[in-house]
């Protein structure tokens, strides 16, 4: 018999959202569960600390919850000053690749809680949906299911769902302010003025 390797790909940012999907996927279900994070670099200069929540989140999981396996890879935009690509757009072409590599994997879990129902999130959700089709048109199995297990929560919903700590160990700020060097080790601000803080600071967080 053929062993069943992953069955669900979570993408997580290290962000609120897509950390509380992974950890509702491996509390509810028994799926086996694989992990991957994109490290989109760009002016917003996010990565950092973005990557550092998600092996942090990672690291939580296995030691506190249950074990999942974790892959990253990196996409970078820095030459680019104002048009540089959708985080949606990348994710979903990422999550093509790596659920082509598995047919066991008969879902891709994203992180999109209800307060992402503004129409420019729409028209984006949209081009990246057609990115996701396009990604499958030579496969001869059917693709694998887009899933968004906290689609119908609220952050502060989200935040309450989650443990204290593996709740700190997430970073959402879009454009954080460096303290110091910037490297892996830096010391990084929220900057309190992004669309994603705004909705944190509207949910009391």
């Amino acid at each position: 018999k053929r062993k069943i390797r992953y069955m669900i790909v979570v993408m997580l940012s290290g962000g609120l959202d897509s950390t509380g999907a992974l950890y509702k996927l491996l509390t509810e279900t028994d799926e086996k569960i694989h992990v991957h994070h994109v490290s989109i670099r760009n002016r917003e200069k996010r990565w950092r600390p973005e990557l550092r929540a998600a092996n942090n989140v990672v690291g939580y999981c296995n030691k506190n919850i249950r074990p999942v396996s974790f892959s990253t890879n990196v996409f970078e935009f820095m030459q680019f000053d104002n048009f540089f690509a959708w985080d949606n757009d990348v994710v979903r072409f990422v999550a093509a690749q790596v659920a082509k590599n598995n047919k066991d994997i008969h879902s891709v879990a994203l992180g999109k809680c209800v307060q992402d129902d503004d129409p420019s999130f729409k028209l984006r959700a949209m081009q990246a949906r057609a990115l996701w089709h396009s990604c499958f048109f030579d496969i001869d199995w059917r693709p694998p299911e887009i899933i968004r297990p906290v689609e119908d929560m609220r952050k502060k919903e989200i935040a309450e769902m989650l443990p204290e700590r593996l709740y700190n160990f997430t970073w959402s700020c879009r454009t954080p302010i460096f303290r110091g060097v910037e490297n892996d080790q830096g010391i990084w601000e929220r900057c309190n003025g992004c669309k994603t803080c705004k909705q944190l600071k509207e949910d009391g967080l």
